[in-house]
């Protein structure tokens, strides 16, 4: 039978699907996320057409959206609410009403709803089926194979050969916060993408998912996250590519080489509980088949108190051919913390050889100590050497919002890491010391 309506549905509106389509309509959307928005968005371009939208008061998100949408003028009809959600609806109705309800409110003509469509409610009386189960990312047993169909986010071939062949993964972790995870991760993810590899950057601190906030991102406009592919089940959801993620910087900014898939929007009540370890990981499977490389910043990794993102997240990759890079800072409570969590690692079947390590905002003046710190690391795992970061380069750029790419400061410790897991060369200098000339060195005056 040939469509001859459209329809957006947003909301647990799947019931809806079979009478819309046995009526000759085309519905489109699905639970609100940022791919089902610019769904309807589009269909919206193509002129007026009803838009069903339900449990606004639950998402500030989907409420941003929607006023927005009712600026415009669209025909839009709410499914319940009106007490939390602060909108002025013209078209509103309960969530005892029916699908004939919804649609004469928006105008349709009478063979625009038939009479079977007053027997179909708007709210399903049966809960929603969850999405489908999720398989760990690398190494254990994955639901994709190679025909499956894969949404690109790229444009041109990977270098890592064909879709069902996963690129590598590096988990970015330390054993509490405030070690510059986030900045050496985005500087992982911009410094491979110049390199061209197609880089997929997950934010996987759930709690504190920062990414956004550093390249600077329109707080007013949704960003694609992994709360996305926890509602609507689509892992690909959660992806925002580079030329996405520019437009939502805005002109001003420099280019964004890496895609991105963003934590849980923290406006949104039980975002995070929803973005699980199991959602994770299907979001990682994805960005592995559809790149060249996996940069996953997660949150700190303890080793006295995993919890279930280290349990759920960080061990099945680990243990299944990802790579780690741990850092810490120079203190002695750091290294002895980074030391217990590569122990706690190893202890649960990560192979030490997958494991890097680097100090992160190291003081020039404590060379010695770097090499006493760098040889307790070397013990259990590849020890790649300090950051020093006391010349503000790092912090000026991050506060301007420039993407971390080729930053002097740690440009060689992360072209060291990317050429253990991608394979790229090493192109610059390690950082030290201005060579003394002869007469310096004899005299301590400039040669």
């Amino acid at each position: 039978m040939t469509s001859r309506y459209r329809i957006g549905l947003v909301g647990d509106f799947d019931h809806l699907r079979r009478p819309l389509r046995d009526a000759s309509y085309s519905p489109v959307g699905g639970p609100f996320c940022h791919a089902v928005t610019s769904e309807i968005e589009q269909l919206l371009g193509g002129g007026r057409v009803p838009v069903l939208i339900a449990d606004l008061p639950d998402d500030p998100a989907c409420v941003a959206w929607v006023r927005r949408l009712l600026h415009a003028g669209h025909r839009l009809v709410v499914v319940g609410g009106a007490d939390g959600d602060d909108l002025a609806v013209p078209r509103r109705v309960s969530r005892t009403a029916s699908l004939a309800d919804a649609l004469s409110l928006c105008g349709a003509s009478g063979s625009m709803v038939p009479e079977t469509f007053r027997d179909v409610p708007l709210i399903a009386s049966e809960p929603v089926m969850s999405p489908p189960p999720v398989r760990d990312a690398t190494g254990a047993e994955s639901d994709w194979t190679a025909d499956d169909p894969v949404e690109l986010v790229f444009d041109g071939p990977r270098r890592g050969g064909p879709a069902h062949t996963p690129a590598p993964v590096l988990v970015v972790f330390g054993a509490r916060g405030g070690l510059g995870k986030t900045s050496v991760a985005q500087a992982l993810a911009g410094t491979a993408a110049a390199a061209g590899l197609r880089t997929v950057l997950v934010d996987a601190n759930r709690e504190q998912p920062d990414q956004t906030l550093l390249l600077r991102l329109d707080p007013d406009r949704p960003v694609p996250s992994v709360y996305d592919a926890a509602r609507s089940g689509r892992p690909e959801d959660a992806v925002a590519s580079p030329g996405e993620l520019d437009r939502l910087r805005g002109v001003r900014r420099d280019k964004v080489r890496f895609a991105l898939a963003a934590g849980p929007p923290a406006a949104v009540p039980g975002a995070a509980e929803a973005c699980t370890p199991a959602v994770y990981r299907r979001v990682v499977d994805h960005a592995a088949r559809v790149g060249d490389l996996v940069v996953v910043d997660t949150h700190p990794v303890s080793a006295s108190h995993p919890t279930d993102m280290v349990t759920g997240l960080v061990l099945p990759l680990l243990r299944g051919g990802a790579w780690g890079l741990g850092l810490t800072d120079s203190s002695v409570p750091g290294l002895r913390h980074l030391e217990e969590t590569l122990d706690f690692l190893t202890d649960r079947g990560v192979p030490p050889d997958r494991l890097l390590t680097l100090v992160n905002r190291a003081p020039r003046s404590a060379e010695l100590d770097m090499t006493l710190l760098g040889s307790r690391l070397a013990r259990r795992s590849h020890w790649i050497g300090p950051i020093h970061t006391d010349d503000e380069d790092i912090q000026n750029r991050s506060n301007a919002g420039v993407v971390l790419t080729d930053v002097p400061a740690m440009a060689h410790q992360v072209e060291q890491v990317l050429s253990r897991v991608a394979g790229l060369e090493v192109r610059t200098a390690p950082p030290g010391r201005r060579r003394r000339g002869p007469l310096r060195r004899l005299t301590g005056r400039a040669g």
